[in-house]
C-alpha cells in the first residue's frame, strides 16, 4: 500500500546492468530475468531475480569469439538459451549448468531462432 511505499528509503540509482543497449530479454518460468547487452565489452548473459532485482550470475559468451550478442531466444521449458553473435556464431547456453554447451559457426548472424517443442533441435534463419 501507499504507506509502506513512502517509508522505503531510496539508496540512489540502481547500477547499470549492461553497457550500451540491451539486445535481448526473457523471463524464465522460475522467475529469473535473462538479459544480454550488445556492447563489445559486455558479451555476457546475465541472470537476475525477478522479484528482488538482485543479480544472480554472469555467463561469458565471448570466450575465443570477437562478436557481440545480437539476439536472444529462450526455450519454452527454460533450460536452454540460444544467442546469435554478430560475428556469425550461434551459442547455446544451459541455464542450469550456467555455461555455453554448444557453439555453431554460421558465418552470418541469425535473424531469428527457434527450438523444437521437445528441445532437441534448433533452427535459425540466416
Amino acid at each position: 500500500d501507499m504507506d509502506k511505499m513512502s517509508t522505503i528509503a531510496v539508496a540512489g540509482p540502481a547500477p547499470r546492468a549492461h553497457f550500451g543497449r540491451v539486445s535481448g530479454l526473457e523471463i524464465t518460468i522460475s522467475a529469473q530475468v535473462v538479459s544480454i547487452g550488445s556492447h563489445p565489452t559486455d558479451c555476457k548473459l546475465k541472470l537476475w531475480n525477478l522479484m528482488t532485482h538482485e543479480a544472480i550470475t554472469k555467463i561469458p559468451l565471448d570466450v575465443g569469439r570477437r562478436g557481440t550478442p545480437s539476439c536472444l531466444m529462450l526455450r519454452a521449458q527454460g533450460s536452454f538459451i540460444a544467442v546469435s553473435l554478430d560475428d556469425g556464431n550461434l551459442v547455446v547456453v544451459d541455464l542450469h549448468g550456467r555455461c555455453v554447451v554448444r557453439s555453431f559457426e554460421c558465418n552470418v548472424p541469425a535473424m531469428d531462432m527457434a527450438f523444437s517443442a521437445e528441445g532437441r533441435w534448433l533452427g535459425a534463419v540466416l
